[in-house]
């Protein structure tokens, strides 16, 4: 509701009141000649919202909606359902395609089903009817056309298989998974108990390594004593000496010396019998003596023959079994670098285990997740489909005026192809431009206040889109930044093309008492205001002010609500 504004003007002689259309003018001259009066208007104390902001002008868009079939999949990838939003500051009704209708500002809205990788061939759509033309009304669940049941089917079956392929995809998976669990715990095992299996292990390898050195050292110490002990028996005539050869060749001589004297004896004596005895004694003395000559002789020679045959063979076999040495003890040095490493590999092993364990099994749980998203994204791209087209008909999902169909019958809606584009009158913006000065001050989330110039009585709310950093204009004394604000709330009154004041607020107090900034008086560091009394006199009051939108400023203390002061000022 306007108030009544009065203006009381004051003389210093005569009070002369005029009253006209509810203002009072009071003119006060101090002599008849004066050219200067004093005009005194009322004013209200009120209670309510201070707001201070930066504000610009601009004109409303409409955004656009588009129906896609827009479809990339592969198998083995994800799909995704996105959308953007598209208006334009133009003042046309609507736009269509996949870009904006024109004007400074675009943005596109788009339903779209959509995937990254490798894509598979979706089969094109081809229409039968079409239902909507260009300029028609839509309402969201809308039939726009429809599809031939055979297209229909062959898309709908192509995604039907890429669930089935993913159902599949997903068990194999899940298997690999299994599997390959399995096999890293036997290895995650083996490599747990390889510290005392590689200590052992370890240990008996260096035991054999030296006894296969001291093995081939004692065989050839062995023959080396003994091609010593053969050559010094030989050159030495041990055995002659062993089989008794010279005493028992000694014996002969002498039991033969015996015969011969005691045969000349008996040759000189005939008739003697004891000589005869006597030399029948020494004969057979003499024969066995020299049996045993014969016998020590032939001992004597078989064993210096085996002795040269063994010292022979000895001198034989020295150089392999020093060979045989040799390599035992290049064998135990490789050999311990060898089973060093090996236990030491172990002992990686077994350190790590774990980690090894880690690095087996590292993928498998991303690979079932992924073919998990992989079915729930194929499961999702049908069912989207199936609200696409549905029982063979592409519907609207939004209400609005159509701008194009570019399909007839018989038409082949090929996959990336837009179907329709609609004008979305619930999505309403506008752009305007922000001086550099005042960019910084608006944010994501600042507060936007709408005031049509079709509406005066009735602000409406927005909320910031985009802020853009890129500059509208330059010239050297003024530098501008777009803004795009998008209107929240019932926008059922709005039309393209309207023009209105957009302010970023900066500083709000809410229900506050404040009073116009004209009716502040300063003297020093004080304020005050000229109040009118209920009995009609005029007070001077001294007030605290606070906060001001520039127009208004808010009242501390002095002051109630619905007071009545004056705005005065001089005129000639």
């Amino acid at each position: 509701m306007k108030k009544k504004k009065k203006v009381v003007i004051a003389c210093a002689a005569v009070g002369i009141v005029l009253i006209a259309g509810g203002t009072v003018y009071h003119f006060n001259s101090s002599t008849p000649s004066a050219q200067t009066m004093s005009i005194s208007k009322e004013t209200v104390v009120s209670k309510g919202d201070l707001t201070a902001g930066i504000t610009e002008s601009g004109n409303t868009a409409l955004g656009t909606q588009t129906i896609d079939y827009s479809i990339s999949v592969s198998s083995g990838s994800s799909t995704s359902q996105s959308s953007s939003s598209s208006s334009s500051a133009s003042g046309t009704d609507a736009g269509m395609g996949s870009g904006s209708t024109g004007g400074s500002s675009s943005s596109t809205t788009s339903s779209s089903l959509s995937s990254s990788s490798s894509s598979t061939t979706i089969p094109s759509l081809e229409v039968e009817k079409v239902y909507k033309q260009a300029s028609d009304s839509v309402k969201s669940g809308d039939a726009i056309l429809k599809v031939t049941d055979a297209s229909y089917t062959k898309a709908k079956t192509k995604l039907q298989s890429l669930v089935s392929d993913a159902q599949t995809a997903l068990k194999e998976a899940q298997y690999n998974k299994k599997l390959t669990e399995t096999t890293a715990k036997s290895t995650y095992n083996s490599n747990s108990s390889k510290s005392t299996i590689a200590k052992e292990t370890y240990n008996n390898t260096l035991t054999k390594l030296a006894n296969a050195v001291t093995s081939a050292k004692n065989e050839l110490s062995t023959t080396k004593s003994e091609i010593s002990t053969l050559q010094k028996a030989i050159n030495n005539n041990m055995y002659y000496s062993q089989y008794n050869v010279k005493s028992l060749k000694s014996a002969v001589s002498s039991k033969q010396k015996t015969v011969d004297s005691l045969k000349k004896k008996v040759a000189s004596n005939p008739a003697d019998t004891q000589l005869k005895q006597q030399l029948e004694q020494a004969q057979t003395e003499l024969s066995s003596a020299t049996n045993q000559y014969n016998e020590a002789q032939k001992n004597y020679e078989q064993a210096l023959s085996e002795a040269k045959t063994k010292l022979s063979e000895a001198k034989a076999k020295l150089p392999q079994l020093q060979s045989n040495y040799n390599e035992a003890v290049t064998a135990q040095k490789e050999g311990k670098i060898t089973a060093k490493a090996t236990y030491d590999e172990a002992i990686v092993a077994y350190n790590n285990a774990s980690t090894l364990y880690d690095i087996d099994t590292s993928g498998l749980d991303q690979a079932v997740t992924d073919a998990k998203e992989t079915l729930a994204d194929a499961k999702e791209q049908l069912s989207v489909f199936n609200s696409f087209v549905k029982n063979g008909k592409i519907v609207s999902d939004v209400d609005g005026l159509i701008t194009d169909i570019p399909y007839a019958k018989g038409d082949s809606i090929a996959n990336g192809s837009t179907v329709a584009t609609i004008a979305d009158s619930s999505e309403v913006t506008i752009q305007v431009d922000v001086d550099q000065e005042d960019i910084a001050s608006i944010k994501s989330d600042s507060q936007v206040s709408i005031l049509f110039s079709a509406y005066p009585e009735k602000t409406y709310d927005a909320k910031v889109t985009t802020i853009s950093t890129t500059a509208s204009s330059s010239s050297s004394s003024t530098v501008t930044y777009p803004v795009t604000v998008t209107l929240t709330g019932d926008v059922s009154k709005i039309y393209s093309g309207m023009s209105a004041d957009v302010t970023f607020v900066t500083k709000q107090l809410k229900d506050v008492l404040y009073v116009s900034n004209k009716a502040i008086t300063t003297e020093g560091t004080k304020s005050y205001v000229t109040k009118k009394e209920s009995d009609g006199t005029h007070k001077k009051v001294e007030v605290t002010t606070g906060f001001s939108d520039g127009n208004n400023v808010e009242i501390t203390d002095g002051l109630s609500e619905n007071d009545t002061v004056l705005i005065e000022s001089q005129v000639k």
